[in-house]
């Protein structure tokens, strides 16, 4: 039997990351099957099932958050604390990164 993974901080934000880049970044809504195929890539020692229920605690952070996206996967209570904190980091990086692209970022 295969040892429980620990998702650590930077786990949770990578998928966080890639998570906000899939529903943001590109021309339409990826499934999340696409995007588990991303995460293995990035993450090969968690396993499948794992990755899969990351991502439906994320689209329940999301929720959370008053952020509804078309991700079609349903959504999974009980996210972690370290996983919310992961999320907010991951969104305050991505709004920084579009201020800076549209040439602001100064204090308003």
């Amino acid at each position: 039997m295969a040892d429980k993974h620990e998702w650590t901080l930077e786990d949770d934000l990578i998928c966080c990351t890639e998570y906000l880049n899939f529903i943001f970044k590109r021309e339409k809504n990826d499934s999340a099957a696409e995007l588990l195929r991303h995460l293995e890539g990035l993450l090969p020692h968690i396993s499948r099932g794992s990755l899969r229920m990351k991502i439906q605690n994320i689209k329940q952070v999301a929720l959370d958050e008053g952020l509804e996206d078309q991700m079609d996967t349903t959504p999974l209570k009980n996210y972690s604390l370290q996983c919310r904190e992961a999320f907010l980091l991951a969104t305050d990086a991505l709004d920084r990164e579009r201020k800076a692209a549209n040439g602001g970022g100064g204090a308003r």
